[in-house]
């Protein structure tokens, strides 16, 4: 155990000294840095794409692959996508999981605890239409819906929005009067445990309440533009931020962000802020009420605008096409850290996933892969990234 002990040290002591073996890429650790942090937030989120040589970096410890699924994945066959819930049963955490299998999408319900893989089919033909899930939602009763979307995009004019899960024969069924949406429109859904929000372009936004099978038209609105962003406020309101169609598209734009107040069924712009932002990617409010546009920065319910993007003049001075690529955030663990992940399809120089500590300026890149997260009871991070899942404790991170 002293050796074991002894060489475990060692090893944590090397991790620290340097993070990433391309030294142009990734800076040495400091003592500002965690040792299994290849860089700062700022440095992620900031400034710019990489090297376009950066091999991809695997996160290191504390983070700890799960070798029970991993076994299972290798066995059937199956590629990991994404984590998309975690659903606490009486002890249990529950990890609800989208795979694939011969490009055939499949919902996988993971128990660490207890080692128990239950799998879900997650493709559905509608009247000859191939649909499949790509996101789940967990009610507050416990019933697990599912977000439906067309294999191919341009197959049908008309096509559903939810399905709910059958626990008994593991199939995803249409319930009676499931939202539709058009081809011809795009359609954003907020679900707040209880009700689905529907923003569909050129039309309005609609309620749909599981219980009762009923969609329900709230405010028609057929200037509503397509809803790229949502996030659930604290007090139930919703913001949603539209595709800009004005001038200048590749910055926030003070008609783009609105709060929809759900108890008055009223909706107004936020306004913008006094100086020029960069483009976001992401809404996300916290558990203080403060409203995210992306990494860029934080507006808060009192209407103040806090910018954290650290040099506004080097974004202006980016080719066009990396303004889309900020990172967007995608939750925040119950320690308060908020949890941002990049994707940008060219390479990993452009991907990560990181870490961010409001109260104290505090962040980390530990992967140059886009991640999904969550959280369960026992404050573990759950985190699928390069089709892998992983565990961290956050008390360790």
């Amino acid at each position: 155990m002293i050796v074991k002990s002894i060489l475990l040290s060692f090893l944590h002591l090397m991790l620290a000294v340097v993070t990433f073996t391309n030294a142009d890429t990734f800076t040495k650790a400091t003592p500002d840095l965690p040792y299994y942090c290849a860089l700062t937030f700022s440095d992620f989120a900031y400034n710019g794409p990489r090297d376009f040589s950066e091999p991809l970096m695997l996160p290191q410890y504390p983070w700890e692959k799960e070798p029970a699924l991993a076994a299972f994945l290798n066995e059937n066959h199956y590629e990991l996508i994404e984590i998309g819930a975690v659903h606490q049963v009486n002890d249990y955490a529950v990890l609800w999981l989208r795979a694939k299998q011969n490009q055939k999408t499949i919902w996988l319900a993971f128990s660490p605890e207890t080692g128990q893989i239950r799998v879900y089919d997650g493709t559905l033909f509608i009247e000859d239409q191939e649909m499949f899930v790509s996101s789940i939602y967990i009610s507050s009763y416990g019933d697990i819906w599912g977000l439906l979307q067309r294999v191919y995009p341009l197959s049908a004019s008309h096509y559903p929005l939810l399905a709910k899960l059958n626990l008994e024969t593991r199939q995803f069924i249409l319930p009676p009067d499931s939202p539709m949406s058009t081809s011809s429109t795009s359609s954003t859904i907020v679900f707040d445990g209880d009700i689905f929000w529907l923003f569909i372009e050129k039309d309005g936004i609609f309620r749909y309440i599981p219980q009762q099978s009923r969609l329900i038209e709230i405010i028609d609105m057929p200037s509503l533009d397509r809803v790229l962003y949502t996030a659930v406020g604290i007090d139930g309101s919703i913001y949603y931020q539209t595709a800009l169609q004005q001038p200048p598209i590749y910055h926030l734009n003070e008609e783009s962000i609105f709060r929809y107040d759900s108890q008055t069924d009223t909706v107004h712009a936020i306004g913008s802020p006094e100086e020029i932002w960069p483009l976001n990617r992401g809404l996300f409010v916290d558990n203080s009420g403060r409203l995210w546009i992306g990494s860029i920065g934080y507006w808060t319910p009192e209407g103040n605008w806090h910018l954290l993007y650290t040099s506004v003049e080097d974004y202006n001075n980016l080719p066009i096409q990396y303004h889309w690529a900020s990172p967007e955030p995608v939750f925040e663990s119950s320690d308060g850290k908020l949890w941002f992940s990049n994707f940008w399809d060219g390479g990993y120089n452009f991907q990560g996933t990181a870490w961010y500590n409001p109260e104290t300026g505090e962040g980390c890149m530990f992967t140059n892969s886009a991640s999904t997260l969550q959280e369960d009871s026992q404050q573990r991070i759950w985190m699928v990234t390069q089709g892998e899942l992983y565990r961290a404790r956050l008390s360790d991170l």
